[in-house]
């Protein structure tokens, strides 16, 4: 009798990344300023990026909208339901104000949100939450406070604004230590109403899971902070106010797992807990991308964007097929594909089959 071996259970969770492994590279064009962070809609197949916010196509490399801030400061970009982007400003001593502009040229629309409508004098980073609801921190005050601005999307019209209190009941790190901060820098919300948010502080990362009783009642239940995590056993930290050599660009979720840009690597938790172990998933230039932003596309890949490019990685186990990139990278195929094929040093079999000849039965 056979007996199979069982996989045991380290080898069940154990997850396997797949590292520094580019799938293309999506070219920004020369007319969009600088691109600090992306954004990705899947329906209309373009791209935000922020610094001074532009909406642009990546195949003809055509900008859609340029969406100039009042603010020299903070600026955000998140796309919003239907054909619409949201975009927030502030600037130290100054303020700040939200809106939504539809891309739609024909009617195109304005809806500016400011004063008692934010509940905040520094509007910072956005994200939508599962009710379609505007998500707003503060880029400046580091209050345990997000606002939640209820829009009509179909009128383009606010109805009401409230706060969500980010801290919970037995929460005592509040009381016993008084933390420094800096203000949030980034903020994303996943489909289980939990919101991950990152402050250059004493914090680090922190992750609450709030829950919506109703339209009026909405509490935090959990909050916990991310302050470090583990990389092939050495820790690497995530809090402290002046972390210049090592600074934290970006953090964005795939549904699954956290991903974080620190320094010159990008890496994804295996769990969204205090010391969670890391998996490398690319090395990247810290000169070029220390201003860069990292997202997700609708394929679940990794976007990693600087001034110039934005770089897609395949990082999980089971990447597209060679058919699949190819077919991607299409476009990129010189029109005199033929005259270079035959220049290749490889067997006539090869070349046969790269140029479509019918490959003879052997």
């Amino acid at each position: 009798m056979t007996y199979l071996s069982c996989p045991t259970w380290d080898e069940m969770s154990a997850i396997r990344v797949l590292t520094n492994n580019c799938v293309s590279e999506i070219k920004v064009p020369k007319d969009v300023e600088s691109a600090h962070t992306v954004d990705y809609n899947p329906v209309l197949g373009l791209y935000a990026t922020r610094g001074r916010v532009f909406v642009w196509n990546p195949v003809t490399e055509e900008v859609v909208a340029s969406l100039s801030t009042t603010c020299d400061g903070f600026s955000g970009a998140i796309f919003l339901p239907e054909d619409r982007v949201g975009v927030s400003a502030s600037s130290t001593h100054h303020g700040g104000d939200v809106e939504t502009h539809t891309l739609d040229g024909k009617k195109s629309r304005c809806l500016k949100m400011e004063g008692d409508q934010l509940h905040t004098t520094y509007p910072g980073p956005i994200a939508l939450s599962p009710r379609k609801t505007l998500l707003l921190a503060d880029v400046e005050d580091n209050c345990r406070e997000i606002v939640e601005i209820f829009v009509d999307w179909d009128n383009l019209k606010v109805l009401k604004s409230s706060t969500i209190d980010l801290s919970t009941p037995k929460h005592e790190e509040d009381e016993e230590e008084e933390v420094d901060m800096c203000g949030t820098d980034f903020l994303c919300c996943l489909p289980d109403f939990k919101i991950i948010s990152y402050e250059q502080g004493s914090w680090g990362l922190s992750v609450a899971k709030v829950r919506a009783f109703s339209k009026e009642e909405v509490r935090c239940e959990e909050r916990h902070s991310i302050t470090y995590y583990m990389l092939e056993g050495q820790k690497k930290e995530l809090k402290g106010i002046h972390d210049e050599d090592c600074p934290v660009y970006g953090v964005a979720h795939d549904g699954e797992h956290l991903l974080i840009g620190k320094g010159d690597e990008v890496v994804l938790l295996e769990s969204m807990t205090e010391g969670s172990t890391a998996h490398l998933i690319a090395d990247v230039k810290v000169n070029d991308f220390i201003k860069a932003g990292v997202g997700i596309n609708k394929k679940g890949q990794l976007m990693v964007c600087n001034d110039t490019v934005i770089k897609v990685f395949e990082y999980n186990c089971n990447p597209r097929t060679l058919m699949a990139l190819c077919r991607c990278n299409r476009k990129n195929t010189p029109n005199d594909y033929r005259s270079w094929v035959n220049t290749l040093a490889i067997p006539q079999l090869l070349k046969d089959y790269l140029l479509y000849e019918q490959v003879q039965a052997t």
